[in-house]
């Protein structure tokens, strides 16, 4: 076969590879799937008191690298833990307790770790999310990015004082190299948090009220007063906050109480009380809170306030967008969230509500926990919805703020697909990629058949 003739056989199989690429593309572009992204929920750290042990939260360490195998593809590098040691000093029989893990997934793909744990503490431990209530298993974190879980430590009732050791172990499966003997085969691949206990059986019950605040608030408005408080001690407690509300003379106004709120040991929480001003004289006025655990006294603080017309203040409220959270399958949870912007001049609690849709099928009722927000802040509020079988799904919805709503907005997402891509785009790119192969056999077999003619 001569040099003109070769060229055009190499020029006609190329040809015929682009064509297959651009359909690709085109069915791409078509099918309208973007891969979905992945939010990390929040986690506020707990700041540590002056002397006081810090129960389970997360120390300054570098994360610990996992152990790089050869042959393992790309998206197994990378992935660590945090912290390197996970502390409990100063527990007590019985107790409850609470830590915090952090797994970080340098790859470029998403993985799953599930959690194992060993030694001495491994039956006192177990795996939940952040709100503290929902158990795990396991976790999905997206290529480059971080989750963090809850361990639940519960000391048993007849262990005897003394040190105790285990550790959490984070595991994820992955297939090794084509380059390797073992290509395809799955390998485990993971990382370890040390786990100390000590067991004293000494209770201690101390706590702080850090501060207090209130923002001026329109009459016929709930008075909405935070108290910051911080439990320093080994045992949970339910502290209970006294109100009293006075004129700028100290002649009293009204009274109530709280005690509805848990701290467990080195937790930080803002805790909301509400004054209903319906009916209440213009003016200003004084808030003395004190706060109180059984015996022990946190101390007393006082906030000034305003009660003033409606409408001195303009209350408005922005529903920035929805999206999704996870990645569900057919009878799984999706997890989305509204993220609501305060751009008013007070503080408002929204909360979202909307509709689930499978095309035009209406499937559920949806809305999500109220969340306070101030001037200017940001929120993201949770919403479930159940997914029932594979297909697409759009959620429609606004954010009510005490009376008032957002625009309405809308977000599609789709069930079912692997990897961010359907079925039916997997059919077109294989039988794209089959063209192109049989198109370069064909050209080969054309030109080997024309060198033994020659």
């Amino acid at each position: 076969m001569d040099t003109s003739m070769r060229a055009s056989m190499l020029a006609r199989g190329a040809i015929i590879a682009a064509i297959a690429a651009t359909a690709i593309a085109v069915a791409c572009r078509s099918s309208g799937e973007e891969p979905t992204p992945t939010v990390t929920p929040g986690i506020e750290a707990t700041p540590q008191a002056t002397g006081t042990p810090v129960y389970g939260t997360p120390m300054a360490l570098p994360p610990t690298p996992l152990p790089v195998e050869r042959g393992v593809d790309d998206s197994s590098q990378g992935i660590g833990v945090y912290p390197a040691l996970l502390s409990f000093p100063d527990t007590l029989r019985g107790r409850e307790y609470f830590g915090t893990v952090g797994v970080m997934n340098g790859g470029s793909r998403a993985l799953t770790y599930r959690f194992e744990t060993v030694g001495d503490t491994a039956p006192w431990l177990s795996f939940v999310s952040l709100d503290r209530a929902t158990p795990l298993s396991e976790i999905e974190v997206a290529p480059h990015d971080t989750t963090q879980v809850m361990v639940r430590a519960l000391v048993p009732p007849a262990v005897t004082n003394g040190e105790y050791a285990g550790v959490i172990r984070v595991l994820t499966t992955t297939s090794a190299g084509a380059d390797t003997e073992s290509s395809g085969v799955g390998v485990n691949l993971g990382a370890e948090v040390s786990v100390r206990f000590a067991v004293s059986g000494t209770q201690r019950i101390e706590g702080q009220f850090i501060d207090a605040g209130a923002s001026d608030v329109e009459s016929g408005y709930p008075l909405r007063i935070q108290s910051s408080l911080v439990n320093t001690g080994n045992v949970q407690i339910n502290p209970a906050i006294d109100v009293d509300i006075v004129d700028t003379a100290g002649n009293a106004v009204d009274h109530f109480s709280s005690a509805d709120q848990v701290l467990f040991p080195n937790d930080r929480k803002q805790i909301i009380t509400e004054w209903s001003t319906t009916g209440r004289t213009l003016g200003e006025r004084i808030a003395r809170i004190a706060v109180k655990y059984g015996a022990l006294d946190l101390g007393t603080k006082e906030v000034h306030f305003t009660i003033v017309p409606v409408g001195t203040y303009t209350r408005r409220g922005e529903l920035q967008e929805v999206r999704l959270t996870n990645k569900p399958q057919a009878g799984d949870l999706a997890k989305l969230v509204a993220v609501f912007n305060n751009t008013g001049q007070i503080e408002t609690k929204g909360k979202f509500l909307g509709e689930l849709y499978a095309g035009d099928r209406l499937i559920e009722q949806l809305s999500s926990s109220e969340q306070l927000l101030l001037p200017g802040g940001t929120g993201e509020l949770e919403i479930l919805a159940r997914v029932a079988e594979n297909g697409t799904y759009t959620v429609k919805g606004k954010v009510n703020y005490e009376g008032r709503e957002t625009d309405v907005q809308s977000y599609t997402f789709r069930v079912g697909a692997q990897d961010g891509l359907s079925n039916t785009l997997k059919a077109l790119i294989a039988a794209g990629a089959a063209a192109a192969i049989l198109a370069l056999g064909a050209g080969g077999w054309m030109f080997r058949r024309r060198s033994r003619a020659r």
